[in-house]
């Protein structure tokens, strides 16, 4: 029995994904720099502010600000350029692949993966991440889906991807 959902691609829904890369995904990037950074601003404080620490805490300040651009403002400017957004997308869990049905104001398409296709899936909240590189996926809605359809869903993907590619928190 397959299993359908439909998403559609609007900015918040883009912008939650690009979050939650960013909180969980890319986490190994800003996290240390952001303990370097108090690191440098503490010595520069304890240190009296020689002139190398005040360096040190500028280049610091620089580069947090660059990685808070680049990581959370600049995908809230460039999403309304984004091709998928208001794009109707029909997710159709079947047992041996996932068919997709996207439909915007352009074009119309229908494509079919395997599931050996997809490199993880992340259940967050009411929403399936079903990712094809580290940092690039399908967001799949899982509001419209009955309790007992979210738990076959949830079976046929232990079945398919590895316990560690697979997080699903209820």
């Amino acid at each position: 029995m397959a299993i359908q959902s439909t998403t559609v691609y609007t900015k918040e829904r883009l912008l939650r994904f690009n979050d939650y890369i960013v909180l969980t995904k890319r986490a190994l990037h800003w996290i240390p720099l952001l303990v370097a950074s108090l690191v440098v601003f503490a010595s520069a404080f304890l240190g009296g502010f020689s002139d190398f620490l005040s360096l040190c805490a500028l280049i610091a300040v620089v580069c947090d600000v660059a990685v808070l651009f680049a990581y959370l403002i600049l995908p809230r400017i460039t999403v309304g350029k984004a091709k998928s957004l208001n794009s109707i997308c029909r997710f159709t869990f079947e047992e041996n692949q996932l068919i997709l049905t996207t439909q915007n104001d352009q074009m119309e398409d229908t494509s079919t993966f395997r599931y050996s296709f997809f490199t993880a899936a992340d259940k967050n909240g009411d929403v399936l991440y079903l990712f094809i590189s580290r940092y690039q996926g399908f967001i799949v809605d899982l509001s419209g889906l009955s309790p007992e359809e979210q738990s076959n869903l949830r079976t046929l993907l232990s079945q398919k991807f590895p316990q560690k590619q697979l997080k699903w928190k209820d």
